[in-house]
């Protein structure tokens, strides 16, 4: 979208057309320290060049000495000391050089019989560990050490494991995880879980916490108010001192499913 003139201009993946997409399907957007754009695809990670209008992607193959061994990347995060991370698919979590295009696999994060293998989002805790939303639950990753954690959430139907999104709140000592069971706040004290219900948020919401279940990104202001992107209900407002959850009507009017946000 070229903000100067209002209009957009689609790239789509031709198969005789090596500069153009790998794939059309992108599941996140991601910019580097040197303003590089790079997406997250499922052929692989794609680099694009905002000067000449090209695409180039790194795949399995490309990458140094085939280290990327899951071509379909799902999310992509840089912590506050500059490490890049990409989850996959199907691989679990790779830690990323971009200037050498080589990937280190967490082994403990491949884990199929767990299901935290397929990853859709990552944070950093104030002590510099990751955490991840997956397929199976809530995951913690030691990056010194590559101890892996795993927190599926407390509830009798444990197929309701599957998290989306996760974010750590700025204000508190806690992550908010957007779950199959809906929104969930996971304490960083004590390991604990804390459900949104009916009673925490307003009326004009809670007839509609089901499709909280559907949340899929969250993005916080620095005076802790958390913007939810959502695929039932649309655009969300959030504060959690003291909890309170809004719907964004003008943008709710436009669409009802909201996959991200950035400012």
């Amino acid at each position: 979208y070229i903000t100067r003139t209002e209009t957009i201009v689609r790239a789509i993946n031709h198969q005789d057309d090596p500069s153009s997409p790998i794939s059309n399907f992108g599941s996140c957007v991601f910019t580097d320290r040197q303003g590089i754009v790079w997406l997250g695809a499922s052929g692989g990670l794609v680099k694009y060049d905002t000067l000449r209008y090209q695409f180039s992607t790194v795949t399995g193959s490309s990458s140094l000495n085939g280290s990327l061994t899951d071509n379909a990347a799902y999310t992509l995060f840089r912590t506050s000391d500059g490490d890049h991370f990409v989850g996959t698919q199907g691989k679990g979590l790779f830690q990323w050089d971009i200037q050498s295009q080589s990937f280190k696999g967490f082994e403990g994060t491949a884990v199929v019989g767990n299901a935290n293998n397929v990853i859709y989002s990552i944070t950093e805790d104030n002590q510099g560990r990751l955490w991840s939303a997956t397929c199976g639950g809530l995951m913690q990753v030691d990056r010194k050490t590559a101890h892996v954690r795993y927190f599926p959430e407390q509830t009798k139907k444990q197929h309701l494991n599957k998290m989306y999104a996760v974010i750590k709140l700025k204000k508190t000592d806690s992550l908010l995880v957007g779950t199959d069971d809906g929104l969930q706040f996971f304490s960083l004290k004590n390991y604990q879980w804390q459900k949104l219900t009916e009673a925490d948020v307003l009326d004009s919401v809670a007839k509609e916490m089901s499709a909280f279940r559907s949340a899929q990104y969250f993005y916080e202001e620095a005076d802790g108010t958390v913007w939810i992107c959502n695929g039932g209900i649309g655009l969300m407002k959030l504060s959690y001192a003291p909890l309170s959850v809004q719907r964004v009507q003008v943008v709710n009017q436009l669409a009802k499913g909201v996959r991200s946000i950035v400012r």
